[in-house]
């Protein structure tokens, strides 16, 4: 990938990270309301899915215009010589909301004292990004890191999300409430 791809791959990235810190404040909110475990676990699951719903419309709604509008945007900010990062930005407007979702379960899930599957999870998307660097970089440049940053971060939503839906294994769930009723 020569600098210049490199140069337009930084901006289209950078461009997605936007919503994140918005959509953190999601997660800051939720994950003491879930760790406190006030309320039914009807109310809890409410609170994940509501959570997740948000930092998914508020991502959304913060990107799609963007991407919508990178056509004239990119070059009348950077230069027309970062027109290039237009395609880059619309590979990666997915993985965008993506990421941003991924930071809200990620604290949703450590707010259920499951911190250890968020780690998990971004450990693999971790080696799915450097597997499909090292097999698409080559072949396809910076599309192909766009490719792999987007899938990579729908891989690691993906699984934290399966993991926030099914309950914890008896082992967890004895284990907490033991901390729990230790630190009272």
């Amino acid at each position: 990938m020569s600098p210049a791809d490199l140069g337009r791959y930084a901006i289209a990235a950078s461009i997605t990270v936007v919503p994140v810190p918005l959509v953190s404040a999601i997660g800051n909110v939720a994950f003491p309301r879930l760790a406190a475990r006030r309320g039914s676990p009807a109310s809890s699951i409410r609170l994940a899915l509501l959570a997740t719903a948000a930092a998914a419309g508020i991502a959304s709604a913060i990107l799609l215009p963007l991407a919508a509008s990178a056509y004239w945007l990119i070059p009348a900010v950077f230069g027309p010589g970062y027109r290039g990062a237009v395609p880059l930005l619309w590979i990666l407007t997915p993985g965008g909301v993506f990421l941003a979702c991924g930071q809200v379960v990620g604290d949703l899930l450590r707010g259920l004292g499951r911190a250890g599957q968020v780690a998990i999870a971004q450990g693999l998307a971790a080696a799915c990004t450097v597997i499909l660097l090292v097999t698409l970089v080559p072949v396809a440049g910076a599309v192909a890191a766009a490719i792999a940053s987007t899938i990579a971060y729908g891989m690691a939503l993906a699984l934290m999300i399966r993991w926030l839906w099914r309950p914890p294994r008896l082992g967890q769930a004895r284990h907490r409430r033991r901390r729990l009723s230790v630190s009272q």
